[in-house]
C-alpha cells in the first residue's frame, strides 16, 4: 500500500510538471500559438493559428541569379608577356586543377588580388620600353577585369553556398530570448561575428564604386571564413521564418480582438469586469511577457540585417539581374510598401491598435505600452 501511495505522488509529481511545462512553451512555434489560444479563450473568439506550412521565399534559382562575366582568354605566348606584371604565379595558380574549380569565395580572393596587380602593372608599363602591342594588350585586360568588378562580386558573394544557405527555406525560426546570461551573451556573439562578416561583404562592394586606385581589404585572405560564419549560423534563413511567423500571429492576434469588439462593448463605461481581469492578465503574463520580447529579438536583429543587405547591394544596384531586383524589392527592402518588412510593421501597429482599444474600454491601459 505504501508502494502504490508513492507511485501515486510519483505520477502526480509527473504530472504537475507535465502542465507547468505546457505553460512555458520553449519554442517560437508553441509560444504563439499559446497566446493565440489564450487570447481566444478570455474572448470566447475562434480564430485560428497555423503555423505548420509557413517558410521564407528562397532565393531565386541560381542560373537565374547568376551573370557571365566578360572573358579574358590568353594565349600561352601572350600571358608569357605578363612577366612584367607579377602576375605568372597569381595566373598559375588559377590555370591549376584546384584553381579551376575554385568556391565563389577563392575566385573572389584571386580576381582581387590579380586587380591590384593588374593596376600597378598599368602604371609601370607607362614609362616602360615595351612594344605597343604589349601595352594594348595590358590596358585590354586591365579594363576589362574592371568591368567585371561588380559582376565578380555579385557571382561570388551571392551566388555562393553560404549565401544561399541564409536564405533556405527550411531552417527553424529564431530561438526565444533566453533568461539564462551565457546563453544570452553565445546568443549575443554569434549575431555579432554575423553583423562583421556582413559588413566586410559591404567593404567590399563598396570597390565597385571606388576610385581604381583602392588597396586590398585587409581582412582578404581571412574572407573564407566570413563565409563560414554565415554557413554556420544561418541567421538570415532563422529569421525570415521568424518575422513571418511573428506577423501571422499578430494579424491573428489583431483578428480576435477586433471580431469580439464588434459584436458588442468588452467593457461599458470603463467598468472592469471579472473577464477584463483574466483579459490583462494574458496582456501582462502572455503578451507583454512572451511575445513581446521574441517579438522585440525579431525586430531588432532583422532592421539589422536588412540595413546590412541594403548596404551590400547598393552598389551592385546596376548589377543585379531582373529576378533578384524582385527578390530584394520584396524580401530585402526596408520601404517598399508591400514587402515583407513593411507588412510586419503593419501588423505590429494594428495588433498594438487593437489591445490599446480593448484596454481603454475598460480602464485598464498601462504606462507604457509595449512595441
Amino acid at each position: 500500500m505504501i508502494a502504490f501511495k508513492h507511485r501515486l505522488q510519483v505520477l502526480c509529481s509527473l504530472c504537475v510538471c507535465l502542465l507547468v511545462s505546457g505553460c512555458q512553451p520553449d519554442t517560437p512555434e508553441a509560444m504563439l500559438e499559446d497566446y493565440i489560444s489564450r487570447l481566444n479563450n478570455v474572448l470566447e473568439q475562434d480564430v485560428t493559428l497555423d503555423l505548420s506550412n509557413i517558410h521564407p521565399t528562397a532565393l531565386p534559382r541560381r542560373r537565374l541569379r547568376l551573370i557571365e562575366e566578360t572573358p579574358v582568354r590568353q594565349g600561352l605566348i601572350e600571358v608569357l608577356e605578363l612577366r612584367h606584371c607579377d602576375l605568372l604565379p597569381l595566373i598559375a595558380q588559377r590555370n591549376s586543377s584546384l584553381g579551376r574549380v575554385m568556391q565563389p569565395s577563392q575566385k573572389l580572393i584571386y580576381e582581387l588580388k590579380f586587380l591590384v596587380l593588374m593596376r600597378q602593372c598599368v602604371a609601370q608599363m607607362k614609362t616602360a620600353n615595351i612594344e605597343p602591342e604589349v601595352r594594348e594588350q595590358i590596358d585590354t585586360i586591365w579594363r576589362t577585369k574592371q568591368a567585371n568588378l561588380p559582376i565578380v562580386l555579385w557571382n561570388s558573394l551571392y551566388n555562393s553556398d553560404e549565401m544561399e544557405a541564409n536564405f533556405s527555406a527550411s531552417e527553424p525560426p529564431l530561438s526565444l530570448p533566453s533568461d539564462d546570461p551565457r546563453e544570452r551573451q553565445q546568443e549575443t556573439a554569434r549575431f555579432a561575428s554575423v553583423k562583421l562578416s556582413l559588413q566586410h561583404f559591404k567593404q567590399l562592394t563598396l570597390l565597385a564604386e571606388q576610385p581604381k586606385n583602392w588597396p586590398l581589404p585587409e581582412f582578404i585572405n581571412d574572407i573564407e571564413d566570413d563565409y563560414l560564419t554565415l554557413y554556420s549560423n544561418r541567421f538570415g534563413s532563422r529569421w525570415q521564418r521568424s518575422l513571418l511567423l511573428t506577423t501571422t500571429t499578430l494579424n491573428k492576434g489583431a483578428d480576435i480582438i477586433e471580431k469580439r469588439l464588434k459584436i458588442k462593448p468588452f467593457c461599458y463605461s470603463g467598468h472592469r469586469n471579472q473577464k477584463a481581469d483574466i483579459l490583462m492578465n494574458v496582456f501582462s503574463k502572455f503578451y507583454a511577457g512572451r511575445l513581446q520580447p521574441y517579438v522585440a529579438k525579431v525586430h531588432q536583429q532583422g532592421d539589422v540585417w536588412l540595413a546590412a543587405h541594403e548596404a551590400i547591394l547598393q552598389p551592385l544596384q546596376s548589377t543585379l539581374p531582373e529576378a533578384m531586383q524582385q527578390y530584394e524589392k520584396h524580401y530585402l527592402d526596408r520601404q517598399y510598401p508591400d514587402g515583407q518588412w513593411q507588412q510586419y510593421l503593419q501588423a505590429l501597429q494594428r495588433h498594438t491598435s487593437a489591445w490599446q482599444k480593448i484596454l481603454r474600454q475598460c480602464n485598464m491601459m498601462p504606462d507604457g505600452n509595449p512595441l
